[in-house]
């Protein structure tokens, strides 16, 4: 793309230039920003003269990749109050271009690989760096940014599937997907910090729907990870991923009192 279409690069990120500039709290002026956003990856808004994604190919699917690419960087490189408008625009992206859910599952997954969920291992031979690369860890990146990375990661992820399961228009089984996901985190071995902060932001984010979806069953679960996996957390962590056990702890200790996960307050602010 970047050798055979330089300008319309160009004009690509100029055009979605948007997604950096909604505003994190009041979702009323975002519309028209999506708005504009549809239309150029609908081939209507290009500029007078200039290829458009709907005659190009090329360029709809570079303007679509690069969409969901910044959507996971923005969302996951800020705090928890900025998550919101993303995991929005998102899902109203997916709406209108069901295609963009693909896209939006790959680059999760190589920002986070544990979401697959997968526990990287290093291989004989392998060295750090690689290794690194495999877990999802940014160059000179420190342990505990990206455990907390990893942490945001599972927070929009649970926010999307949160806001999903409220729209019967997209054909995506969030609730499904979301359990699936929580049943496979629980058989894999823990790995420090990183499993403990996923489990409590994904909880934290999508448990609410989860819980009306399941009831009993997601009962059971909760009380497998208080009374079995969490012995299994604590013994395997170490170092930076203390902060994660503690925050996972919390979370539980609250759950245990109500046995209810309230809402997420991005999910109805933002629906």
């Amino acid at each position: 793309m970047s050798q055979k279409y330089p300008e319309m690069r160009m004009e690509v990120h100029r055009a979605t230039s948007v997604i950096n500039q909604l505003n994190l709290t009041d979702n009323r002026v975002n519309r028209e920003k999506l708005q504009k956003l549809i239309s150029f990856l609908a081939g209507r808004d290009f500029g007078p003269g200039k290829a458009t994604t709907d005659t190009d190919p090329v360029i709809l699917e570079y303007a679509k990749n690069h969409v969901i690419s910044s959507i996971i960087k923005f969302g996951t490189d800020r705090q928890k109050t900025g998550m919101g408008v993303y995991a929005w625009l998102l899902v109203n992206l997916i709406l209108v271009f069901p295609e963009m859910w693909d896209l939006f599952l790959y680059h999760l997954y190589i920002s986070c690989p544990y979401l697959i969920p997968i526990k990287p291992m290093q291989i004989v031979g392998q060295s750090e760096e690689d290794f690194n690369k495999t877990k999802g860890m940014k160059a000179n990146e420190k342990s505990d940014a990206h455990i907390a990375r990893m942490g945001t990661s599972a927070t929009i992820y649970g926010i999307v599937l949160g806001m999903i399961s409220k729209k019967r228009e997209i054909p995506i089984a969030a609730p499904v997907i979301g359990w699936e996901l929580l049943a496979k985190l629980l058989s894999l071995t823990p790995t420090s910090g990183v499993t403990a902060i996923i489990l409590r932001n994904f909880l934290e984010a999508a448990g609410f729907s989860l819980q009306e979806a399941y009831g009993k069953q997601f009962l059971k679960l909760m009380d497998f990870l208080n009374n079995v996996y969490m012995n299994k957390i604590q013994e395997v962590t170490e170092g930076a991923g203390s902060q994660g056990l503690s925050v996972l702890q919390n979370f539980m200790e609250a759950f245990k009192t109500t046995h209810k996960i309230q809402q997420d307050k991005h999910v109805a602010n933002f629906y």
